[in-house]
């Protein structure tokens, strides 16, 4: 495929699943939040159905799922879902070391918080969206010094101190554990209210509107003259739909990084 442009020809760049693509700004019509979505049984998983604009009802694509990737939505509910077992998980964890105490018997969980299962999530997980980082910095401390305790309460019981080992469990309950719940609660409902994806009305073949469901719209860029070129063959293993669907691969000047221009006339077919 032979690819041409210049520098006077802006994009509209957005971020999809921690890549950014791109759209030429002459075919996109408007850039909406998330309309109302009227659902359309037996449609193709990538189709979320119909939004009304201006009165057309134009179909919606979910443009990750276009692209054989997980849906936002999906990967927020996920996440939720791992967020509240990581929640119990430690409300459990405290429950097991106060029955230890009281059953007097070892206690056998782990005691390092780079080994449970939050603490294994924690320490790889990354995200581009800077309020669910700042919030997941706030668990770094509380984490660590409930699995810290774990010590305390075994030198307590190994003096037979049973009464100081059960005052550091209900301490580190209404405090460190508290804490935590909050932060997973704060988290949650982040993720159920800002989370929301931004929708592009397309123009596609014919004069045919159509809309897709995008992460974030990050800026209008002018790319580099020459900078555009052929997609690679194998760019996206296991996914020849994927590679048909990219026009070309450019580059941003700052920062400078991949961007993959879309073709809208194939997305839609």
């Amino acid at each position: 495929m032979s690819v041409q442009t210049d520098d006077k020809v802006p994009f509209i760049l957005i971020y999809l699943d921690g890549t950014v693509y791109a759209f030429p700004v002459s075919k996109v019509q408007s850039i909406l939040t998330m309309p109302p979505v009227t659902a359309v049984p037996q449609l193709p998983e990538h189709m979320r159905g119909t939004i009304n604009f201006r009165g057309k009802v134009v179909p919606l694509l979910d443009l990750r799922c276009r692209l054989g990737l997980r849906s936002l939505r999906t990967e927020a509910d996920e996440l939720i879902k791992l967020l509240v077992q990581r929640e119990q998980d430690h409300v459990n964890w405290l429950k097991e070391l106060e029955s230890s105490v009281q059953e007097k018997r070892p206690f056998k969980l782990t005691t390092d918080p780079h080994k449970c299962g939050f603490g294994k999530w924690y320490d790889r997980y990354r995200t581009e969206n800077q309020e669910i980082a700042f919030h997941l910095k706030k668990f770094d401390e509380p984490h660590k010094a409930i699995h810290a305790i774990a010590d305390k309460v075994t030198r307590h019981v190994g003096l037979s101190d049973y009464e100081a080992a059960e005052a550091v469990i209900r301490k580190t309950r209404d405090t460190d554990l508290a804490l935590m719940i909050r932060l997973f609660a704060k988290i949650r409902q982040h993720l159920k209210e800002e989370l929301t994806e931004i929708v592009l009305v397309l123009d596609g073949q014919a004069g045919r509107l159509f809309a897709v469901a995008a992460d974030q719209v990050i800026s209008v860029e002018h790319l580099r003259l020459g900078s555009l070129v052929d997609p690679p063959t194998g760019m996206f293993p296991g996914n020849g739909d994927r590679e048909q669907v990219v026009r070309a691969i450019a580059r941003r000047q700052q920062p400078d990084e991949q961007v993959v221009i879309l073709d809208p006339d194939q997305l839609i077919l």
